[in-house]
């Protein structure tokens, strides 16, 4: 149930929920957690890499396509394809990890956007690929914010975006194919600094708030509110569960400011408008 409160407040009450299960797989699975930083930042501390100034120490961002693009002889005519398959192909390639043959001469697309921080600002080491198709590889943003990425064209193709710190965010863009296209700008937004430790099977309702968000549309706070016991479990990877006696919640809120449709987590269905949405 959602209700706007006299305070600007939003509250989601979670009056139906008797358990709360969350899916866990991978190495935090298995007992241990990896951290992989977006931009190959290794020291291992969050704080020093978020705030590292250009590009990081031992940095694995991609280069500028300019800066690596073969001599170009306009006495020779070439394809597209073979124009810019030095995305992948060069020693130092802007796009990683693709398996040879997996983009199609015929079909090659090459796309071009930017990812922002909610203030405008450039942000840098954004891990940027096609969903659901790992053979094609994938890139980074640059210090600029600007991503190059070759795709099987065509048609629309689905982009996932994802960096440590901040909300993945999924669009859609059309990729021609033996041609070029542009992406529409991307913000990518950070999650909420305010954390509630939320404890399984509590005797009493408990809250969690994220921050007060302000923009013309006025103030507000997302309220989530966890009936008295309300239960969670972990769902591990080989369909067990394990009881967890607490967790920890924030809620995030995308659509504040003037960008916030370029921060929505994925494009809209047709028939729904821009309102309000958190994680």
């Amino acid at each position: 149930m959602v209700n706007r409160g006299s305070v600007g407040s939003l509250f989601l009450v979670l009056s139906c929920v008797s358990s709360l299960t969350f899916a866990q797989t991978g190495p935090a699975a298995l007992g241990g957690l990896d951290l992989i930083f977006s931009d190959g930042f290794e020291s291992g501390n969050l704080t020093e890499w978020d705030q590292a100034v250009g590009e990081p120490p031992g940095s694995a961002l991609p280069p500028d396509p300019e800066v690596i693009a073969p001599p170009y002889d306009p006495t020779v005519a070439a394809s597209v394809f073979k124009a810019n398959r030095f995305l992948w192909e060069a020693s130092d390639p802007v796009q990683v990890s693709v398996v040879p043959g997996s983009i199609d001469s015929r079909r090659a697309s090459f796309l071009r956007g930017r990812v922002l921080q909610v203030d405008g600002s450039p942000l840098r080491g954004v891990q940027v690929r096609v969903f659901e198709e790992p053979q094609l590889g994938f890139t980074y943003s640059r210090a600029d914010g600007v991503f190059d990425l070759a795709v099987n064209g065509g048609g629309a193709v689905n982009l996932k975006f994802e960096k440590h710190g901040f909300l993945p965010v999924f669009r859609t863009v059309e990729a021609p194919a033996l041609d070029y296209g542009i992406a529409d700008d991307v913000v990518l937004l950070k999650v909420d600094p305010e954390v509630t430790v939320v404890v399984s099977n509590a005797t009493e309702m408990q809250v969690a708030r994220g921050e007060v968000e302000t923009d013309t549309a006025g103030s507000r706070q997302a309220t989530l509110m966890f009936p008295a016991g309300t239960m969670a479990e972990l769902l591990m990877a080989d369909g067990s569960t394990a009881p967890v006696g607490s967790i920890q919640v924030r809620a995030t809120e995308y659509t504040v400011g003037e960008r916030g449709p370029l921060a929505m987590p994925a494009p809209l269905a047709d028939n729904t408008a821009y309102t309000y949405a958190v994680e």
